[in-house]
Parts: structure tokens; C-alpha cells; sequence
């Protein structure tokens, strides 16, 4: 499971975030706002909008099965948000206070 905390929204709720694979190599160098990763395989659903200041868990078991099972797969994950008006943009952390992100590793009910 991957733990993000959504630390700032605007006042409406409007919008979306989508976790997707990143499907290429890339740099800070060569990327910028109206320049991104290529990404696949969207893990869509997990967005709740009333979930401010806490913590949302995203499964990427199969994600991460799948860079174990074919390692040059690995180039990282992205979230993106649908950006299609403005006030709509999200803010996470990977931590919030003294807690740290958290990757769980264990099977999803266990």
C-alpha cells in the first residue's frame, strides 16, 4: 500500500487524482509544468475529495509485482490531477508532523 497525505485543496472539491506508471526514463531536467512524464496504466478511484488533512491508501501490489518481476520497468509512479479548470489543484506530503510515509507490506484485509 502506498500512504499520501493531501495537506491543502481548494474550497471546492471539484477535480480528480489519478495514480499512473510512469512508462520512461526521465530527469528534473526535462521536466516542467506543461511537460510531464509518459505514463500507463492508470490506478484510478482511490481520490476521495472530503479526505483533507488525512491519509488515503493506494494498493500497488500488482504495480510493484510487476517491477519485481521485470525490474527495467521501473521508472517511478505519478499523480496527476484533472486540471481542467482552475481551483482545482490538490497538494500531498509524504508525511504530515513527526508521522513518516508509510509503504505497507503486507496483502491488502491481512
Amino acid at each position: 500500500m502506498l500512504r499520501i497525505y493531501e495537506v491543502a485543496a481548494p474550497t471546492s472539491a471539484a477535480g480528480s487524482v489519478t495514480l499512473y506508471r510512469v512508462a520512461s526514463t526521465w530527469t528534473n531536467s526535462n521536466l516542467s509544468y506543461n511537460q510531464s512524464v509518459d505514463t500507463i496504466n492508470a490506478i484510478s478511484g482511490f481520490y476521495d475529495p472530503t479526505n483533507l488533512d488525512l491519509y488515503t491508501d493506494i494498493d500497488v501490489t500488482s504495480l510493484v509485482q510487476g517491477w519485481l518481476n521485470n525490474p527495467s520497468t521501473d521508472f517511478g509512479i505519478s499523480l496527476r490531477g484533472t486540471e481542467t479548470s482552475t481551483g482545482t489543484s490538490k497538494y500531498f506530503d509524504g508525511f504530515y508532523g513527526v508521522t513518516a510515509p508509510a509503504t505497507d507490506h503486507y496483502p491488502p484485509g491481512a
